[in-house]
């Protein structure tokens, strides 16, 4: 089921070989965005993973979705593809040895049986991202979008949101959290130099606020001198973002990436919704 659909009129199926499309998978759900040689925004879908049916594994699924959405199947100039989900871990590049990647992250989270393991180099930090991801997803994700730069979200989102913290030149520190469906992302940015990055999975606004502030006592931070900064599925009457203003004060929703254009149809539109699907075309490597 399609939760959210935006198409600008000047949009062609005829000339997606001339066109960019980003694609953000989900644990529940698949977002993307196509633009055109000048990073217009001509559409964004937010589609539903179909239900499971009894025995039916999750690569299962995401090919099913993709085989039932003809746009998924164009030819397109670049297509890039990132995984949302919570197995991820950062490790310096000074201790990175590609043979141990297994190791790290196993060492760090809980992986399913059978998780097949996988790494980024992050743009702008000495790290690489190891995750992970199910068995058999990665052939299905090569099969359908060959030739796709194939990365975890965290990677192009800590390029985006490093880059915005360095154009902040008022602000030294900044949260920045990204939201999407039961899983929260906690940027904290010193004047570019990311601090910390985590993932969390939360089931009510009090696991929400505990570990934003949770952050916010790890670090000494002041929550009336450093900000939150918020992306991703939130709203500005939601109880998750009334509890954030209570405690931090200094609240505001992300501005879209400075290379991305959107038309004046986004105009009153939750654009933040989607800044991490917007990263993908806005953040190169």
């Amino acid at each position: 089921m399609i939760s959210f659909e935006l198409t600008e009129p000047t949009f062609s199926k005829k000339k997606t070989s001339d066109y960019e499309l980003s694609v953000l998978l989900g644990a529940d759900s698949l977002s993307y965005c196509i633009t055109d040689n000048n990073r217009l925004v001509l559409s964004v879908v937010k589609e539903d993973l179909p239900e499971a049916k009894e025995g039916e594994t999750y690569p299962t699924r995401v090919e099913n979705l993709i085989l039932r959405n003809t746009l998924l199947q164009q030819t397109y100039r670049r297509v890039s593809f990132a995984i949302f989900n919570t197995l991820s871990t950062f490790i310096p590049e000074r201790l990175y040895d590609k043979a141990q990647q297994n190791v790290y992250i196993e060492r760090m989270l809980r992986l399913p049986e059978g998780a097949e393991t996988h790494q980024d180099k992050v743009a702008g930090i000495k790290a690489h991202n190891v995750y992970a991801t199910e068995k058999g997803l990665m052939p299905v994700l090569k099969t359908y979008f060959s030739g796709a730069t194939i990365r975890h979200i965290v990677t192009p989102l800590t390029a985006a949101l490093r880059r915005r913290s360095l154009l902040d030149a008022e602000q030294e520190k900044t949260v920045f959290l990204n939201v999407n469906s039961e899983c929260l992302q906690i940027f904290l940015f010193n004047a570019g130099e990311l601090l910390f990055c985590n993932t969390f999975s939360y089931s009510s606004s009090k696991d929400f606020i505990y570990y934003v502030m949770l952050v916010y006592d790890q670090f000494g931070l002041k929550p009336g001198d450093v900000p939150v900064v918020l992306s991703g599925d939130i709203l500005t009457d939601s109880e998750i973002y009334h509890l954030i203003y209570r405690y931090i004060k200094q609240v505001k929703l992300i501005e879209t990436p400075e290379n991305i254009s959107l038309s004046g149809q986004w105009v009153n539109r939750p654009a933040h919704r989607f800044f991490d699907l917007f990263t993908l075309g806005a953040v190169d490597g």
